[in-house]
């Protein structure tokens, strides 16, 4: 594994009780209402689930959520945040599942922690467990450039982002065989997001 992943996951699994409690509040709603108009029943891949608190979310409506992370900490939040789920430890670039295997993928805040070299990989790898007309939601933040960054919100631990304008994030899915459907922005209010802007973007499998 990569340096740079290396030291991320490192202060996840460090941060990841603070984590918990941070996020619990932060499940953007209006995009997990769209999500489900997408994707109505079936089963859901949540790439970089993190604490679970999204995937308990996506369960509770329905939804058959399998969970990956690369944080053993974070997993082990998961579980207890969302039981009736299937967590794994497992790499977003390297999806142990056979293709055609989802009707969605929730990508919240996870292909951000990855060099922009490996992106077109794991978009690939989303595409390819994804069912015919299975959509993906993915997130990013909005800007320029790619580095390790120390996250004042966690006494300056280090973590990578990689920042992204409208029209990258849309041709690298476009690339790996999806249809763009949506991709707006928002600002959040509170203290822990914002500081940057999130673009939302919801594609479709071609």
């Amino acid at each position: 594994m990569e340096d740079y992943l290396k030291i991320t996951i490192d202060t996840y699994n460090k941060t990841a009780k603070e984590y918990s409690e941070n996020v619990k509040g932060f499940v953007p709603m209006n995009e997990l209402e769209k999500f489900i108009n997408y994707v109505p029943f079936g089963k859901v891949l949540d790439i970089g689930c993190g604490s679970g608190v999204a995937t308990r979310n996506l369960q509770e409506k329905g939804l058959q959520v399998y969970g990956i992370d690369l944080s053993e900490e974070l997993l082990k939040a998961s579980i207890i945040e969302s039981p009736n789920s299937t967590f794994r430890n497992m790499d977003m670039r390297n999806l142990l599942f056979p293709e055609n295997n989802f009707e969605g993928i929730w990508q919240m805040a996870s292909l951000l922690h990855l060099e922009k070299k490996d992106v077109p990989m794991a978009l690939n790898e989303a595409n390819r467990v994804l069912k015919s007309q299975g959509v993906i939601y993915v997130p990013v933040k909005m800007g320029e450039g790619e580095r390790l960054e120390k996250d004042k919100r966690y006494n300056n631990a280090l973590k990578y982002y990689a920042y992204y304008q409208p029209k990258e994030i849309e041709t690298l899915l476009e690339n790996a065989n999806f249809e763009v459907l949506e991709n707006y922005w928002v600002k959040y209010e509170d203290e822990y997001r914002n500081v940057h802007t999130w673009m939302n973007i919801f594609a479709k499998k071609k």
